[in-house]
């Protein structure tokens, strides 16, 4: 089975041997077996018909597969958050369990609880915090929907063009 590739190479290499046997100013046929090079770009065309045809049916088909892969590993970060949120809820429990009983471990055979002090910071008004604790994140995007609006209303914006993209779609 040939390739698009392939196949486009063997309708030029048709075309080609056409053109070559007939008169450029006059269109007649110079060569009688133009008419087989004539059947044989028919077949090359249907050929390539049906590989871009198949071709377009497997990019359909892996396009539903990154699809249903991706809403599949939606579900699975989904479940892993619950399980995450559930374990979260439980340690507190059992924190809370400990500290309320006044221990601070707890031991078997297949587990040990332990606590450790550790520090956090916890702002209440950042506000109110002297500028020396403050951080400023700055992002800069350009605002696209209103320079194509612009732009097609006529305006010239330096730094910022149209460009007309050809996007093949796959119905």
């Amino acid at each position: 089975m040939a390739t698009l590739y392939e196949i486009d190479n063997a309708v030029l290499t048709a075309i080609n041997n056409i053109y070559d046997k007939t008169n450029p100013e006059t269109g007649e046929i110079i060569d009688a077996s133009v008419i087989e090079d004539l059947k044989a770009l028919d077949e090359l065309q249907i050929e390539r018909d049906k590989k871009i045809e198949n071709i377009s049916l497997y990019i359909k088909n892996l396009e539903s597969d990154a699809e249903a892969i991706k809403g599949e590993a939606d579900k699975q970060i989904d479940r892993a958050k619950r399980k995450k949120s559930r374990a979260e809820s439980l340690r507190k429990y059992i924190a809370n369990s400990l500290l309320t009983a006044g221990e601070t471990k707890f031991e078997t055979e297949r587990v040990a609880l332990s606590f450790r002090k550790s520090t956090t910071v916890n702002i209440t008004d950042i506000n109110a915090l002297p500028e020396e604790f403050i951080k400023v994140k700055t992002e800069t995007s350009a605002d696209k929907s209103a320079i194509k609006k612009a732009i097609q209303g006529g305006a010239v914006i330096d730094g910022a063009a149209l460009v007309t993209n050809q996007n093949l779609q796959i119905k």
